[in-house]
Formats: structure tokens, C-alpha cells, sequence
């Protein structure tokens, strides 16, 4: 998949999952990288605070559309790294949540109020 199709793919995604625009961001500075990055330099590609930042990545971690990966600092401190898994990981994330997510709203108490 080119890059072109990749980033049409993406920006689906996060129309179907409402990925705020920080959020859509940091995915679009990750796939553009194609390395995997320290919070610290995606904080500075993305101009948003740490907090919102991190608190993004969080999000992203659980939808499955970020993957991060411990390593060992020079300081032998333990720092992670951040990276996109390939597209098709990301796009059977995506139908996973949103089957949760159906399942999920089956499962309403509203769903019984017609009955």
C-alpha cells in the first residue's frame, strides 16, 4: 500500500473511531516517521503538551493503533518507544473495536424499553 493509500486508509479510521485531533496527529507524525519515537520527540513534532500528549497515546494504546516497546536508556532508565503497527493490524483494530462496540450497545438497558 502506498503512501498515499496509507494516509486515505488512516484518516477512515479515525473518522470511525472520532479520534480527536491530537490523537490524529501523533498517528500522522508516527506513520510519517516510519521509526519508532520517544514521548519527548513526539511531544515536540506534535506542539501539544505532555499531559494531552500522553494522555492520547493511552487512548491509542487501547484502540490497538500504537504500539510501544521498552528500552533501556544510556541513564539505564527504562524509556518506551513509540510506532504504528502495519495498516492491516491497524484496520483489524479498528473492526474489533467496533464490534466490541456493538456488542457493547446490544447489551443497553434502552434496547429493552420498546419491548
Amino acid at each position: 500500500m502506498n503512501d498515499k493509500s496509507s494516509s486515505s486508509v488512516l484518516m477512515g479510521i479515525c473518522d470511525v473511531l472520532r479520534i480527536a485531533p491530537t490523537g490524529r496527529k501523533i498517528l500522522e507524525v508516527l506513520i510519517q516517521k516510519k521509526k519508532k519515537l520517544p514521548i519527548g520527540k513526539i511531544i515536540s513534532l506534535v506542539g501539544r503538551s505532555e499531559r494531552a500528549v500522553r494522555a492520547h497515546l493511552k487512548d491509542l494504546l487501547n484502540l490497538g493503533l500504537v504500539c510501544r516497546e521498552a528500552h533501556v536508556t544510556k541513564h539505564k532508565r527504562v524509556a518506551h518507544l513509540y510506532f504504528t503497527p502495519a495498516i492491516d493490524d491497524m484496520i483489524k483494530s479498528t473492526k474489533k473495536v467496533i464490534l466490541e462496540r456493538l456488542r457493547d450497545l446490544e447489551k443497553s438497558p434502552m434496547l429493552d424499553i420498546g419491548k
